[in-house]
């Protein structure tokens, strides 16, 4: 949990990462994404609602392969020895992987819900 020698962090302020990430890729997703795939596939939406689910659902199985790497790294390292800190950062790329899941996951989730109802 630590940033620098002498600076620790909360264990649970590492889940404000995902909502970080959330905030910045939503204007991302909706500027940039949806303007490039809708030039090539020629469809208003630009992918399709379960293209959007299925991303999510990618990149959720991408940030657990991530999260499990740096687990396999954080016990390797406790093997060797008890006291050697690994830094925070390490933890970062899961926490983001899973706010960008949670971007096309929804935004297909609610577009597919608005049009069943």
């Amino acid at each position: 949990r630590s940033i620098s020698p002498g600076l620790l962090v909360p264990s649970a302020t590492l889940q404000s990462f995902i909502n970080l990430t959330i905030v910045f890729f939503i204007p991302i997703y909706d500027r940039v994404l949806v303007p490039v795939a809708r030039s090539f596939t020629q469809k208003p939406s630009g992918i399709t609602m379960l293209q959007r689910i299925g991303t999510g659902i990618f990149l959720s199985v991408l940030a657990m392969v991530v999260a499990a790497l740096i687990e396999t790294k954080r016990l390797h390292n406790a093997q060797d020895d008890l006291t050697a800190p690994m830094s925070v950062w390490w933890l970062v790329p899961q926490y983001v992987l899973f706010g960008a899941a949670d971007v096309f996951t929804m935004a297909g989730l609610q577009e597919f819900f608005y049009d069943q109802v």
